[in-house]
């Protein structure tokens, strides 16, 4: 990896290394008592991780997370009623020498218990639901309850569809956020608040033999808002956002079935600002893609892709104090084939960015050019 070690803003070339090890375990199971469905899941993940400098480790990092759910429904003619209970817990643990930075010997735990339940009506052309969620975090942030409504209406004379959605929800500060430290670089901000967002959208879905397209408008406010904050000694820290930040836009999709051929293709406009009322970062206004796929009469299939990022502005910390730059539009080719040798056996082979565009998100970070992969496919 790639530091900044003259606290200039641009990253130097070093001999920095980090070592991750990943474990994920999971199961669910699924069963009826009578007229009630059940499902219960139960998954554990660990990830560990050694950073070294010139060949010397300088810290390790432990996370691990356990999560339990019950979730019963039952189903009642044009009626589904559906519960949910939600255990989390998390556990962080750092090890490491401390320096003039301070010390980042830590050990923390954090618990989440959610309660949720959903409604959901359905019967000729009317479709509504209602959703609410209350989660305990076990005084580490305040308590939350988020909830969420929508509805559809089917107008079988023409072929069309109104839909409207609205909610609320909470996003709580990562670990890293919380906790991380990176001697020089990053110090975490345990008195961060959860994210809060609310939003809506209204949409129309159209439909003339085999082709169909959607319209959708929608909006979203964020209050709380993390982000990553400079301080004038080039270290930084995450913080939440004094103000509101808005963003709103709309989207159109197509898709057309030609027998053996199908195309689709989107495009999103949005627009954003921060509590400041600047654009946000790193948020291009327009986004779209168009793809084609073809299924053969001998089980082969072909699809290829554009997908177009527009213009979108990014903070250069080479310069002090940082200034906005605009990061280029660009465009990505990709194709893909698929070959089955027999009924569960397929040989697959893609390719991304074949035209090998160079491509920017990131300021100071390319990504990745032209690549084909070779691989299978199990059914």
């Amino acid at each position: 990896t790639d530091p900044d070690l003259n606290f200039d803003g641009v990253l130097d070339n070093a001999d920095r290394e980090t070592d991750s090890e990943q474990f994920l375990i999971g199961a669910s199971v699924l069963g009826a008592t009578g007229p009630v469905d059940h499902v219960f899941r139960a998954s554990f993940n660990s990830v560990q991780r050694e950073n070294s400098a010139d060949g010397t480790e300088t810290d390790e990092t432990t996370g691990e997370r356990t999560k339990l759910s019950w979730s019963p429904s039952i189903e009642t003619g044009a009626h589904t009623v559906t519960g949910l209970i939600d255990f989390e817990q998390e556990d962080y643990e750092r090890v490491g020498a401390a320096s003039f930075f301070g010390d980042p010997n830590q050990s923390q735990t954090f618990e989440t218990l959610g309660v949720g339940g959903e409604y959901r009506f359905s019967q000729e052309a009317v479709d509504l639901m209602a959703s609410v969620r209350h989660d305990d975090n076990d005084g580490r942030f305040d308590d939350a309850t988020t909830w969420r409504v929508g509805g559809g209406y089917r107008f079988d004379s023409v072929n069309g569809r109104v839909r409207a959605s609205a909610g609320e929800g909470v996003k709580n500060p990562t670990f890293v956020e919380l906790f991380g430290f990176f001697p020089a670089s990053f110090v975490g901000n345990p008195d961060l608040m959860p994210e809060r967002s609310i939003g809506w959208d209204i949409g129309w879905d159209q439909s003339f033999g085999d082709f169909s397209y959607s319209l959708t408008y929608f909006q979203a406010d964020l209050e709380d808002e993390i982000f990553t904050a400079f301080n004038p000694d080039f270290s930084s820290t995450a913080r939440n956002r004094a103000g509101e930040s808005e963003r709103r836009g709309f989207e159109v999709g197509a898709r057309a079935d030609l027998g053996a051929v199908s195309l689709s293709g989107q495009t999103t406009y949005t627009t954003s600002q921060d509590d400041a009322g600047a654009d946000e970062i790193r948020v291009p206004e327009l986004t779209a893609s168009v793809g084609a796929r073809w299924a053969l009469e001998n089980g082969v299939i072909l699809n290829g892709a554009v997908d177009y990022v527009g213009e979108q502005d990014d903070l250069d910390f080479g310069t002090f104090p940082s200034t906005r730059v605009t990061l280029d539009s660009y465009a990505l080719v990709s194709a893909g084939l698929e070959w089955p040798v027999s009924e569960r056996f397929a040989l697959t082979l893609r390719g991304e960015n074949l035209l090998d565009e160079k491509t920017v998100d990131v300021l100071g970070f390319n990504a990745p050019g032209a690549a084909v992969m070779v691989g299978f496919k199990l059914k």
